[in-house]
């Protein structure tokens, strides 16, 4: 599945900087859900090229190795965004492009996904804002909670937990659990099934709500006590296409 496929994005505004090399392009877009996402577009990259983190402070480096066997460099990119404070680039060792993307304070990066299809290179920074995790009535930080439940589901993924729900990955934003799902079903199909029964999509969501507060809730899967001390938990689902289906927040448990 194309991860391109996977963010709901709505574009930012763009500045443009020019100089000698091959055509790029760089297009910071964000998502519409509960984590930013900002996406870069490095057109024309033939060469090899590495990714990775830096801290103090917080950046995303992005280096491009052949950039002297190249020619017309052109990056565009969102100077001022949620995510990202500013954009660098210069050439290093006369033979490598970085690029830098200076991420603003008040964001912790969950994840840096990148894909290359023919010469673009395409990188996905998915960040979350920072929380305040200032400890409950028993002193008990949800965040550091948050973290630790998340490591121990993510070394069990995959997870099935019906024939049409399997949870593929899980991050946490401070005391926050952010739950992916994949349907095994598309929205065509879902409408179909629906529409035996006499429901509609939206009956169909409603149920979707429900489903999900009873399973988050079940004190066998053992959540409720994070949830009762200040944990949310975000279930985040998205159709066997990719398209994305619904989000439902669990902050309580009746």
């Amino acid at each position: 599945m194309d991860t391109t496929s996977r963010l709901a994005q709505v574009t930012l505004g763009v500045v443009s900087i020019v100089a000698s090399g091959q055509a790029y392009s760089i297009d910071l877009e964000l998502s519409e859900h509960l984590s930013d996402t900002a996406i870069a577009t490095f057109q024309g990259a033939d060469s090899d090229h590495t990714v990775f983190t830096l801290e103090d402070p917080k950046r995303i480096v992005v280096d491009i190795e052949d950039y002297d066997t190249m020619s017309s460099l052109s990056i565009s990119g969102a100077r001022e965004s949620k995510i990202v404070e500013e954009v660098r680039h210069g050439i290093r060792g006369g033979n490598q492009l970085r690029v830098v993307f200076d991420i603003a304070d008040q964001y912790d990066v969950a994840s840096v996904e990148q894909w290359k299809e023919s010469s673009q290179i395409r990188v996905a920074i998915e960040a979350y804002p920072q929380e305040d995790c200032t400890p409950n009535a028993i002193d008990l930080n949800i965040c550091d909670k948050a973290q630790e439940i998340s490591s121990a589901i993510t070394a069990r993924l995959p997870m099935s937990i019906t024939q049409n729900l399997t949870i593929e990955k899980v991050i946490p934003s401070g005391g926050t659990l952010n739950i992916f799902g994949l349907l095994s079903y598309d929205r065509i199909e879902l409408q179909r099934m629906g529409a035996q029964q006499g429901l509609s999509m939206s009956d169909m969501q409603d149920r979707t709500e429900s489903y999900t507060a009873n399973m988050a809730c079940d004190e066998n899967l053992g959540m409720t006590p994070f949830i009762e001390l200040g944990g949310k938990l975000n279930y985040h689902y998205r159709f066997s296409d990719g398209i994305e289906y619904k989000t439902v927040v669990v902050d309580s448990c009746q």
